[in-house]
Order: C-alpha cells, then sequence, then structure tokens
C-alpha cells in the first residue's frame, strides 16, 4: 500500500534458497512475485542470481541504473 502505482522495481531472487534436501520449500515462485507485484501496479524488474555474491553485484548495478 505505500508503493505509488506505477513504480517500477528490481527483484533479485537466489534461485537456490528456499529449499531443503532438494526440496523446494518456498511457496511463491517468479512468476507468482511478478503477478502479484503487477496487480498492484509495480512494475517489477527480476533477476536471480547465478553464484556467490552475484545478489551484491546485480543490486549495485540497479542503483546505478536508478
Amino acid at each position: 500500500d505505500n508503493i505509488p502505482h506505477g513504480t517500477r522495481v528490481k527483484v533479485i531472487i537466489n534461485p537456490a534458497s528456499g529449499k531443503k534436501g532438494g526440496i523446494t520449500t518456498n511457496a511463491a515462485g517468479v512468476d507468482e512475485v511478478r503477478r502479484v507485484l503487477e496487480s498492484n501496479g509495480i512494475q517489477a524488474d527480476i533477476d536471480e542470481t547465478q553464484y556467490p555474491k552475484h545478489a551484491t553485484e546485480l543490486a549495485k548495478a540497479a542503483i546505478k541504473e536508478k
């Protein structure tokens, strides 16, 4: 409710998180996250991490992109 309609956000997802013993424990996937955000008027650029420290790189790039 506190994000203005039409806002664009960067979402960084670690696809390895939410798994225990190879079994997915997260209820929401990338598509569901995008759907919920967009249904609330929030445009999402979603990136998945590919290696350790990649999230930090993606976050720094997002800051530069504003």
